[in-house]
């Protein structure tokens, strides 16, 4: 049961060669070309930023240092470990890698360490004279 009103092929299914169309049965042409075209290519992923291990080390060292100035020979220890890392994480941070303020804080936290130990020994030294 087809509907007399509705025509059996559209007109413009099939126009004349006429109109620039392909023939029927030939290969359609090139897809239409819309848009901005392809994305522009990256570089890929970001290079990882170097760590920094001894800058973190220092910074640690310097706070429980700061933290047990009060232990004789602890303290100095951490202090000066806190001190020594600090300064290569500085120097390390100069060549390239991340966390110069952790280094530097290392350094600090280390001499105000040892400022807070030799503090502590000459009030204990004068207190006994």
């Amino acid at each position: 049961m087809t509907d007399p009103n509705y025509p059996q092929q559209w007109p413009e299914a099939n126009p004349p060669p006429s109109q620039g169309w392909p023939q029927q049965g030939s290969y359609p042409g090139p897809p239409a070309q819309y848009g901005y075209g392809a994305p522009p290519m990256y570089g890929g992923y970001p290079r990882a930023q170097q760590g920094n291990g001894l800058a973190v080390a220092g910074m640690v060292c310097g706070i429980v240092g700061l933290v047990l100035f009060w232990v004789p020979i602890l303290g100095w220890i951490l202090a000066i470990l806190g001190i020594v890392f600090g300064g290569v994480g500085i120097a390390r941070a100069n060549a390239g890698a991340a966390n110069k303020g952790m280094a530097i804080t290392g350094v600090v936290l280390g001499i105000v360490s040892i400022a807070l130990y030799l503090l502590v020994i000459a009030v204990i030294y004068n207190s006994l004279t």
